[in-house]
């Protein structure tokens, strides 16, 4: 407290002080000769730690500048001359360095930039001395942003009145804070954050810790200076300054939640503020931590990147991500909301109570967050049953993209920013929680939970790496097993096995192996064997079989043998589809698990019978089984009343029949196919009521579905209701809606677009924004769709945050698919310009602009135009993947076609 308080009235001095000269060691930044950077590291130097940053922003809100001081807090734990900070896009005015206790100052003789790296050299006349503290004071200028989302950027609304309303917000992660202030913006280097901005007339300021005191300026501005935050990392600081109004409530531990939004939409964050005040209690008690500040703010931004951001008690959202009018949106929204505030409140304690030492292991936050965010969403909301959601929201998804050989491990070198920010993708995210659960089930709850407990309770306010989690897991599991041996063959190698288990022995037992899986097997230096040979993990396997034996069995080798009598008859690998593997077996096998789904598929439950469906079609792909077991599958379906399984199977089939369309009498074979599985639901389901969730969620599925395929009952009646709508204001059954839309679209024509569009441009709610747009892009005209695409890259229609998501839809549309990369090839330069730092709109964008491609004529076009147009930022390495996806589609056909006419012209007639 000592050195606290040394510091603030240091840095205090410091701040009042507006010029500098070289003889107290200011020193006046002019730009240096071109030389060698006299740094090599891409990593600042580790033995000079920040303690505490003293922050005065002012921003000059019409001229969109900042004028600022820093004052921080270092110690050097070994003699150096020389101090490197993080700035980008930061004019640095002065900077001055001085012993923290006797404030004696030490010349500044030299300063330097190393623009590759963000750095800002300080070269010093005298060394700093091991364990002494010392205070780093700059004077800066930097920007508000307009044209991007990262910052502290200015974004707006329209008010009620019709006028345009500003606010100023930021976003930090990964390595933004240096565009606002110089700093130390490496994860590892936490410290506490004091900080002051200035807020206009009639807006309010907050940040992540509460208004300490305000003070009201002579031009009618208000000075607002914050309470120190605990130790934190660099990319958590946030600020927003607005005009917004909120909500309030307190949690039962009475931590204050306020949920602010723009004063159209503020009083419909209310289902947020619920959710909130309900998981920040429930996660402190299964964590075993409480949430250690007296406040969490909840702010929906018009324009945001991200679908929310976890700033330490002040997370930032998008509209859609946190609003919710249970009179305009559906359960979906219901839903989706509940998983990302689930989401973003798990950061709280894995991101921001204990961080990841560098970005490599960004999983650990992504990965726990992401399987947390189900666990969140089902102690407020169980009705959604979001363990079973899962599967399709993250498990399959993940081991799609886990499949492809140019795929990283979970565990990702990361030297410069673009790198940094690639790795915010399907691996950090959905493979990390893939793994945290497989871990979860293989420990059993009590033990995980303990472990976690003792991860948190060990390193909070401080950094982790993924050894430090294994090694507190072990210490959970009483030394039974070797966790970090085993998540170690996850965590540290690319890709997931698929375990295949042979025919009998003779002996009651059977031979079985793994090898990494790969969706991909062609390449023209042959297969992908060395990859494959490579490989190995250590695979927690359960099982059950036709006699109601159950049981578990870890593969630590290549090949073993497995316990599996003649007498047990068929086996079932994977229970519950809790590992994070694929299965395959002897075709015989295949037959029996077929033939028992026929003949009683309620002997496996729903997720089982999912993941029957999704491991046949998977091993299919790359030729590892044949695609006829999953299609004979499928014909059980006609009695399945799931939405998991129906899921699966229908999904599977549509992709089978698009991959066929060039053959028309093929494709129209799987077209009735489909019908004939779907019309018995749609008279079963129909529009009525359903009392679970996933039923209703099977129902829209079926319904959907029933559109695509010219059902004449489901187009009767949505035409009706349109009409009704359109002609007489009749409101439309929310949970219908966009159903009806979509078969207005496909049978209204021009009258029905026009609608669309002026619905579209009307409205002010984002959710609804997004909803009419993803009608429109259903069309068939393509000069409507070419207008739709000329649309998303004006600011004035399309908010910067959609236009990724709008492209997308368009490129999702048969017709559209190929409108969409046409487009985005002569837009490129403004598009990448727009988004070059964000990984998931760039990344998301390339994979839908290519989603459909499967021809070698597709893959040399793409291939040939990123060879040319390889300046596409942090999603450079979306390019080998979206070419292996290709790769995969072409590779499928050539495996699977003969396979699929021969079945088709024998069952199908």
């Amino acid at each position: 407290m000592i050195l606290l308080a040394l510091f603030i009235t240091a840095a205090a001095r410091h701040h009042k002080s507006q010029t500098s000269s070289q003889k107290h060691g200011h020193s006046r930044v002019t730009p240096s000769p071109t030389l060698p950077f006299p740094y090599k590291s891409f990593r600042l130097p580790a033995y000079i730690r920040p303690n505490h940053y003293l922050i005065d922003l002012r921003p000059n809100y019409d001229q969109l500048t900042t004028a600022g001081n820093v004052s921080i807090n270092v110690t050097s734990s070994k003699k150096s001359n020389f101090i490197i900070l993080h700035k980008k896009h930061v004019n640095i005015l002065d900077v001055k360095v001085s012993e923290l206790n006797s404030k004696k100052d030490i010349k500044v003789i030299k300063t330097d930039e190393y623009h590759k790296y963000n750095f800002y050299y300080i070269k010093l006349e005298h060394y700093l001395q091991p364990n002494k503290g010392y205070l780093i004071h700059v004077r800066f200028t930097s920007q508000i942003k307009t044209k991007v989302l990262h910052g502290l950027y200015r974004s707006h609304y329209r008010a009620a009145s019709g006028m345009t309303r500003y606010l100023y917000s930021t976003h930090l992660e990964a390595t933004h804070a240096r565009e606002i202030f110089p700093c130390f913006d490496e994860p590892a280097m936490k410290a506490i954050f004091t900080l002051t901005i200035t807020s206009p007339p009639g807006y309010t300021a907050i940040s992540n810790s509460e208004i300490h005191k305000k003070k009201v300026l002579q031009n009618n501005y208000t000075l607002n200076e914050f309470h120190p935050t605990p130790p934190m990392s660099t990319y958590l600081v946030a600020l927003v300054v607005s005009d917004f109004k909120n909500l309030e409530g307190r949690t039962i531990n009475n931590v204050r939640v306020r949920t602010w939004a723009n004063p159209l939409m503020y009083k419909y964050t209310n289902y947020s503020l619920h959710v909130t005040m309900k998981v920040i209690p429930f996660y402190g008690k299964t964590f075993g931590v409480a949430y250690p500040l007296p406040k969490m703010d909840l702010v929906a931004i018009p324009e945001f990147a991200a679908g929310a951001m976890e700033n330490w008690g002040l997370i930032l959202y998008r509209e859609t991500s946190m609003i919710y009018n249970k009179w305009v949106n559906t359960l979906r929204t219901k839903q989706w909301v509940t998983v990302v505030v689930a989401h973003e409140l798990a950061h709280q304690w894995f991101g921001n109570l204990v961080t990841m030492k560098w970005w490599s292991d960004i999983w650990l936050n992504e990965g726990f967050a992401a399987f947390m965010e189900h666990v969140g969403t089902n102690h407020v909301a169980p009705e959604f049953q979001m363990m079973k959601q899962f599967l399709l929201r993250n498990f399959r998804r993940a081991q799609y993209a886990d499949s492809l050989p140019t795929i990283h491990p979970l565990v990702s070198t990361a030297t410069n920013s673009d790198q940094i920010e690639s790795l915010f993708d399907s691996i950090s995210y959905k493979k990390g929680s893939c793994l945290i659960r497989m871990v979860r089930d293989y420990l059993g709850i009590p033990n995980f939970n303990q472990g976690i407990r003792h991860y948190l309770s060990t390193y909070k306010y401080k950094n982790a790496d993924h050894n430090n989690l294994w090694q507190a897991l072990q210490w959970a599991s009483h030394g039974k097993v070797n966790i970090s041996s085993m998540m170690s063959t996850w965590a540290l190698q690319p890709g997931y096995p698929v375990v295949t288990l042979g025919s009998h022995n003779n002996n009651g037992t059977a031979t079985i192996s793994q090898q990494r899986f790969l969706s991909v097997r062609k390449s023209k230096s042959g297969d992908y064997g060395s990859i494959t040979a490579s490989s190995l993990w250590h695979i927690p396997i359960s099982f059950q079989t036709k006699n109601n034996r159950t049981g578990k069995f870890m593969l630590l080798k290549r090949a073993d043998i497995f316990p599996w009598k003649n007498t047990d008859g068929w086996i079932k690998l994977n229970s519950n589809q809790i590992g994070y593997f694929t299965v395959n077996y002897n075709i015989q096998n295949w037959n029996s698990l077929t033939d028992q789904l026929k003949k009683d598929f309620l002997v496996f439950n729903d997720i089982d019978r999912y993941q029957l469906l999704g491991d046949t079609y998977m091993l299919a792909r790359p030729g590892l089984l044949t695609i006829k077991v999953f299609l004979n599958m499928t014909t059980y379906l006609f009695k399945e009343k799931n939405y998991l399984p129906l899921y699966a199977g229908l999904y599977s089939l549509s992709v089978i029949k698009q991959a066929m369309s060039y053959n028309k009498i093929i494709h129209q074979k799987f077209e009735a196919y489909i019908y004939r599985l779907i019309r018995p639901q749609i008279q079963r389901l129909g529009w009525k009521h359903q009392a679970s969730y996933l039923q209703s969620k099977l129902q829209h599925l079926i319904l959907v579905y029933g559109v695509h395929y010219n059902d004449s009952t489901i187009k009767s009646y949505s035409l009706s209701a349109y009409h009704q709508w359109v002609y007489n204001n009749t409101r439309l059954p929310t949970k219908f809606r966009s159903l009806i839309l979509s078969v207005a679209m496909k049978y209204g024509g021009q009258p029905a677009e026009k609608v669309m569009m002026d619905k579209y441009l009307h409205t002010s709610s984002s959710s609804m924004k997004r909803l009419y747009f993803a009608i429109m892009a259903t069309s068939k005209d393509p000069t409507f769709l070419n207008k739709l695409l000329v649309m998303t890259l004006d600011p004035s229609k399309v908010r910067i945050e959609e236009t990724v998501t709008y492209m997308s839809s368009v490129a999702r549309n048969s017709v559209g698919s190929k409108l969409c990369w046409e487009f985005y090839k002569k837009h490129f330069q403004i598009i990448h310009k727009r988004y070059n730092s964000e990984s998931f709109s760039l990344s998301h964008l390339m994979n839908s602009l290519t989603s459909r491609f499967n021809t070698e004529a597709q893959y040399k076009e793409v291939k040939d135009f990123y060879r040319v147009h390889n300046n596409v930022g942090v999603a450079k390495s979306t390019i080998p993947i979206i070419l292996s996806k290709i790769r995969a589609r072409i590779d499928w056909k050539i495996l699977n076609e003969a396979d699929v006419i021969q079945w088709a012209n024998k069952h199908l007639t």
